[in-house]
């Protein structure tokens, strides 16, 4: 071994010591460069090696052992004096001297036979030193390498590790029996006791061979002589070989074994796989089978719909996008009209189809209809259809005939009255239909109806402009008619005592119903009643009073009537407030301070006396011009001459699901199969047990059971509402193996097969998306039929068989709602569901409940999360300052009070160090914070708490219940006698 080699010069070639067979090709340069350096240390080691005869007295070796110590450390170091102190030092392992282990155990090393080689090591990637030089080599004879096994060796347990350390591996080692020659003489000079010797086997190792000749000498020669022997026709030609790697754990595995699927290997063959990708197709883009048509490659508009020779329902037009899917519909009378005004802009205001880049009317339509869902938005606005009702016809026809509304502000091209002259919409693009763009871009004069969105901050804001605008345009007669909910706390309720508010009536909610947000697509035109009553109000200066008062009598009569058409009985408007004898009772000191808003008051300013545009030129269309605008006349013929339908509907099955929960807290699944061809359902039991109990079991059992009935189908179309089974299934088709552990593993594996089984017979099959409760008739018929399964309304057809408990031998997380159920409720996920489960009181982890945690955990329901971390992204404070701020909320600001709970050194050994700065209180965050009376800190908290409240304020002013901030101007006081309406306390 490396303890019994001869000393050696350190070599001028590169040289290596001996490598293994497991290093890394690509790491070559790194590990010549390792061993290069392991070599010479350890030759260097060697040549230090003490020369002793274990066979003198242990006085005498530990003597010299321990003078050749001393003479190899530096100056600086402390050397020992005493041979039998140094001796306790190496026999315990504290001095790791290398040299002096070597000498203890030289006279053991040698050899006992040869078991593998030769072995060669190239050095391919030498290293180049200097650019320009070739790389250094190692010597052919140093590159050759035998593997050799070393005798057994006596050694003391305390120095087997440095063994390890220099790389030789130990196959076994054990007691050390006395009757070893080497027992007693290692136990005497090491003053060892007898049981601290082992002998040691050795692993068998790679040396060079120029190492081992020189060592060894003659008995390496012999030892060779016998390995060749034994090896002929491997080593007797010289011929570098590599020993032979041992076979891999996982050769009898395939290679999806390998990946860890043991299941039936899923894998098929390039034609299977060609047919489905060509006889399966799945649609996610939500499909209308009722209106899609055939492609025709441009945007399309058609009244009607065509099943077969037949045509139908011609009062509906729809929008169809080169694909053919439908984009909306809308009536055939609605259409008209935006035509009319799509041909009367294009004609006399070409400029603007060109700063807009208008296309055709069929894409500038189904843009408009695109603009108008739910949720669109365009970066300044987002549609809100929920928010935006519309004033029902009887009394907008009484606005508009008997008080002279011929403006209507806030609405669309698709929900405005025909009967006005202009209106306003949101959206820029609207003005190629006719509309003005922005109700806010100038002051409100003349008369008027305006509807905005019904949140608070909308509603407040039209109200504060018209007043503004009655205000400032004293010249024309200004009336502005508000048609809103009736909320108590609202902002807007504020402004109601203005002196320029007229309140026509405050209607129940029991007499009013207003049109639906979507009337202009041809579906039901009033909602049902709201929860709310209804406030109809106008904002008017005094020439504005004036035109009410000469049109009341006529306006009274005609709103009894209306009323009387949509209820059955008859109501009379208020009209308080239209005289000084009518007014609520608060003067204009006592109001509110009105302040203008900002941009409507420059405008004014710039401008007192802007120029009005004529009524029903300027964008804007004449009564008359509509009334001629019927479908009859005004539309194309190519409109009434519809396209075939995309979907057949002897081909097309309708799949749904349906989940009811029960008073138990549990749920019962439900599932249905509509058939177009024939017009028959089929209810299904989809058999949920546990955690597979799921909507998506009934949605999959759906599809399956549509599967199992049309097998002799040649063309099948599946719609279904659910986009979760239809990605399910089509990954599940192409890629089987990532679906091992779903739970609804089964019905996979059942509509698969039966999928690639209609491939292979050449049967066309497609999955589609439908939009789920949007008027398709398959889909809420089969939603019908799924919720009377689910209800156990009608009994089930038939019972989903597939396995629900296939995973019962697996483990998987649940929680008892109830201590007293039985059945758990089960993690969705192994991610969040599992987090959801989890107790919210061992959130914290392991750290400690204290009184902060305590009153965060109690203040976190009411806290606006955003609002709270927007320290985090505020570019105004550096991490210094958050880092100091969030030790403040948890009490973990260092001061003397919270050194002292942390046993740490303070500056006096007190109870209660006080505050360096004023001396008069305890050093702790509540004192730094709220009670320091030094007057540069009480300066600054006071500063601080006057900042905050302010803020707060102005806040609360903004949000629906805070723009009242002091006593009833009524009562002076907040209480329950406060005989005044409009009072914001109540």
């Amino acid at each position: 071994m490396f303890h019994a080699c001869a000393a050696q010069p350190a070599p001028s070639e590169q040289v290596t010591e001996p490598i293994r067979h497991n290093f890394r090709p690509n790491k070559r340069t790194n590990v010549e460069s390792r061993q290069k350096n392991e070599y010479i240390r350890n030759t260097r080691e060697r040549a230090d090696i003490p020369d002793v005869d274990l066979n003198k007295e242990p006085q005498e070796v530990w003597t010299t052992l321990m003078q050749h110590h001393n003479a190899s450390l530096k100056k600086s170091s402390t050397r020992y004096s005493s041979w039998e102190s140094f001796r306790l030092d190496i026999m315990s392992g504290s001095i790791a001297s290398a040299p002096i282990i070597m000498a203890l155990y030289n006279e053991q090393d040698d050899i006992c036979c040869v078991t593998g080689g030769p072995i060669e090591n190239t050095n391919r990637g030498a290293k180049r030193t200097n650019p320009g030089t070739r790389p250094s080599r190692i010597p052919k004879e140093q590159q050759q390498q035998y593997e050799v096994r070393y005798c057994d060796t006596v050694v003391h347990k305390n120095h087997m590790h440095f063994y390890e350390q220099a790389g030789y591996g130990m196959e076994s080692h054990s007691p050390c029996p006395s009757s070893h020659p080497m027992h007693h003489k290692l136990t005497t000079l090491l003053a060892a006791e007898a049981g601290d010797m082992v002998i040691v086997r050795w692993l068998p190792k790679a040396e060079p061979t120029q190492l081992l000749s020189e060592t060894y000498k003659e008995k390496w020669t012999e030892l060779l002589h016998v390995y060749e022997r034994d090896n002929q026709g491997m080593a007797s030609n010289h011929t570098a070989t590599h020993l032979p790697t041992p076979a891999p754990l996982d050769a009898g595995c395939t290679n999806q074994q390998k990946q860890g699927t043991w299941e039936p290997s899923t894998a098929m063959n390039d034609t299977t796989t060609r047919l489905l990708h060509t006889h399966i197709t799945f649609d996610p883009q939500p499909t209308n089978p009722d209106r899609d048509i055939l492609a025709t490659g441009r945007y399309h508009i058609q009244c009607g719909m065509r099943i077969g020779e037949t045509i139908t329902n011609t009062e509906i037009a729809s929008t169809h996008n080169p694909e053919g899917k439908c984009i909306g519909t809308l009536t055939a009378a609605r259409l008209a009209v935006l035509r009319a005004q799509f041909d009367y802009t294009k004609a006399q205001f070409p400029d603007l189809h060109v700063e807009l880049h208008a296309g055709s009317f069929e894409e500038e339509v189904a843009k408009l209809q695109h603009r108008y869902k739910e949720g669109y938005s365009s970066g300044h606005h987002t549609t809100h259809l929920d928010s935006h009702q519309t004033t029902p016809d009887p009394i907008f026809r009484c606005l508009v005939d008997h008080l002279g509304v011929t403006q209507e502000r806030f609405a669309s091209p698709l929900n405005y009255n025909p009967a006005t002259q202009v209106y306003w919409s949101m959206y820029k693009e609207d003005q190629l239909f006719g509309a003005r763009w922005d109700a806010y871009s100038e002051p409100w004069t003349g008369v008027s109806q305006a509807n905005p969105e019904y949140t608070a901050q909308g509603m407040e804001k039209s109200v504060r402009h018209a007043i503004s605008s009655s205000m400032l345009c004293k010249d024309d007669a200004t009336v502005t008619i508000f048609v809103l909910p009736d909320w108590k706390g609202t902002p807007y309720n504020k402004w109601m005592g203005h002196d320029t508010v007229v309140r026509l009536d405050v209607i129940p909610r029991t007499q009013f119903r207003f049109k639906t947000p979507c009337h202009w697509q041809g579906g039901p035109c009033y909602a049902g009643h709201p929860k709310w009553d209804i406030c109809v109000f106008a904002v008017c200066n005094q020439k504005g009073k004036e035109h009410l008062l000469q049109h009341q009598a006529a306006f009274t009569q005609a709103y009894y009537q209306a009323h009387m058409d949509m209820n059955g009985r008859g109501r009379r408007p208020l009209w308080a407030g239209i005289s000084a004898s009518d007014s609520p009772g608060r003067s204009m000191t006592e109001q509110p301070t009105f302040k203008h808003p900002r941009k409507l008051l420059t405008m004014v300013q710039a401008n007192p006396s802007p120029a009005q545009q004529p009524l029903g030129a300027a964008l804007g269309s004449a009564t008359t011009m509509l009334a001629s605008a019927q479908p009859d006349n005004a539309l194309p013929g190519a409109y009434m001459q519809p396209h075939a339908l995309r979907w057949a509907a002897d081909t097309a099955v309708y799949t749904d699901g349906s989940c009811t929960k029960t008073t138990e807290g549990s749920q019962t699944l439900g599932a249905a199969v509509y058939f177009a061809r024939t017009g028959h359902t089929l209810r299904v039991d989809p058999n949920g047990l546990g955690a597979t109990n799921t909507i998506t079991r009934a949605e999959l059992s759906a599809i399956l059971h549509a599967l199992k009935e049309t097998t002799a189908w040649g063309e099948l179309t599946i719609f279904t509402d659910s986009l979760c089974s239809l990605y399910i299934i089509r990954k599940h088709l192409h890629r089987p193996e990532m679906y091992r552990l779903y739970k609804h593993l089964p019905q996979l594996r059942e509509i698969r097969q039966l999928l690639i089984d209609r491939a292979l017979q050449g049967r066309l099959t497609r999955i589609v998306k439908v939009k789920a409760h949007a008027g398709i008739t398959g889909n809420e018929k089969a939603d019908q039929e799924a919720v009377k399964a689910s209800t156990r309304r009608a009994p089930v057809h038939c019972t989903d068989t597939t396995a629900n408990n296939h995973l019962s031998t697996l483990t998987w997380p649940g929680k008892l709602a109830d201590p007293s159920q039985t059945t758990p409720h089960y993690a969705n996920n192994l991610k969040n569901g599992i987090t959801d489960m989890i107790r919210q009181s061992t959130h914290t982890g392991y750290s400690n409940i204290t009184l902060y945690t305590e009153l965060w955990d109690k203040a976190m329901p009411d806290v606006n999360r955003k609002a709270s971390s927007s320290a985090w992204s505020c570019a105004a404070i550096n991490f210094k300052q958050l880092r100091t701020s969030f030790k403040a909320k948890w009490g973990l600001l260092y001061n003397a009070k919270l050194a002292q709970r942390f046993q740490k050194k303070t500056t006096r050994r007190d109870s209660a160090p006080p505050c360096p700065i004023c001396k008069a209180g305890p050093d702790s965050s509540t004192h730094m914070l709220n009670a320091c009376t030094h007057p540069h800190i009480a300066s600054l908290r006071i500063k601080r708490h006057n900042e905050a409240v302010q803020l707060i304020a102005k806040y609360i002013g903004k949000g629906d219940k805070g723009h009242f901030t002091g006593s009833c101007k009524s009562c002076s006081r907040c209480c329950h006698s406060c005989t005044y309406s409009a009072c914001m306390w109540h």
